[in-house]
């Protein structure tokens, strides 16, 4: 009876994990969506840490490329619901790109350093998705559009700007790809 209960727990839990994904094969979210509160009254310049280079690796090009494909994919199921399209943002698009290359390191909405997301670019950023392992736009954007929290953020009519950034980890048949998507006013 207990080896018949551990293993329907276990077959629960890797259920639950594979639902909770949005794509049984495809790769992995964060637990939840980020988002900050905003305040249009609050006038505070944040002191924003030295950019990286938006190079992430030879296949940069191919790489915003499939960004930009995925915000695309995004701006369609807006208007789908009748919400504006999101403005592709530099500002944003150096923050993401900060957010893929350090989710290396740690996959969560919290930096490695222990800070919050938003301090990538505090003037800028307000709401945070992130994805692990997805391999193209159409696949990446199901999956947030399959997590409410995710697709809150997909879907704020407030938001106004948005940019994705993709960091390949890893080397050779090894490599996976780490998705940050930054939303802004």
């Amino acid at each position: 009876m207990r080896k018949r209960l551990l293993t329907i727990l276990v077959s629960i839990s890797i259920v639950a994990a594979l639902v909770g994904c949005g794509s049984a094969n495809a790769g992995l979210l964060d637990e939840a969506a980020a988002v900050r509160a905003y305040d249009p009254n609050d006038d505070t310049i944040y002191i924003v840490d030295p950019f990286v280079p938006l190079a992430d690796s030879a296949n940069s090009a191919q790489l915003r490329s499939m960004a930009q494909a995925a915000l695309s994919i995004v701006n369609t199921k807006r208007a789908a619901a009748g919400l504006s399209e999101l403005e592709w943002s530099i500002g944003l698009e150096n923050a993401a790109q900060i957010r893929a290359n350090e989710c290396e390191e740690k996959f969560s909405h919290t930096r490695p350093n222990g800070s919050e997301y938003w301090t990538a670019d505090g003037n800028l950023v307000y709401g945070e998705n992130l994805a692990m392992g997805y391999n193209n736009a159409e696949d990446v954007v199901d999956a947030w559009i399959a997590s409410p929290t995710h697709k809150q953020n997909l879907m704020d009519p407030s938001y106004l700007t948005c940019s994705i950034a993709i960091h390949e980890a890893g080397s050779g048949d090894n490599k996976t790809m780490l998705w940050a998507q930054e939303f802004g006013y």
